[in-house]
């Protein structure tokens, strides 16, 4: 490159304002939507954390247990299972009047008795088979 070329282009430069027009243009067009782009991910990021902690929030809230509580408010271990009558306090420590449990009836409890031992039976049986 000769003298010349090099004054050449540093009169080119100098006419549009030196290397500072360059690092302007370089952070207008490449800096700056880079930044914005960089910001507006970080709030989808934290909007979406939000979103799927309220979502997790909500589905706890949703798997609660179901209390057995008839209308007088009274759970079912209040209510005698032979008459129905409650036995629960009210507010002003008389009994309650309620006659008939109609709440939610719970999962009936079932009796399933213990396995055997499979040699305890061979045993049992009146002899080992091999």
């Amino acid at each position: 490159m000769s003298a010349d070329d090099i004054i050449s282009w540093g009169i080119i430069i100098s006419m549009f304002g030196g290397f500072s027009w360059a690092a302007d243009k370089w952070y207008i067009l490449v800096a700056r939507p880079w930044r914005k782009r960089r910001k507006r991910l970080a709030r989808e990021r934290r909007e979406n954390r939000e979103l799927e902690l309220k979502r997790a929030q909500a589905a706890l809230e949703a798997v609660k247990p179901a209390q057995a509580i008839c209308q007088c408010e009274h759970g079912l271990a209040f209510h005698d299972r032979t008459t129905g009558h409650c036995g629960g306090p009210l507010h002003d420590g008389a009994d309650c009047r309620c006659r008939q449990y109609i709440g939610p009836e719970p999962l009936p409890a079932f009796y399933a008795p213990e396995l055997a031992d499979p040699d305890d039976i061979n045993t049992l049986a009146g002899g080992e088979h091999d």
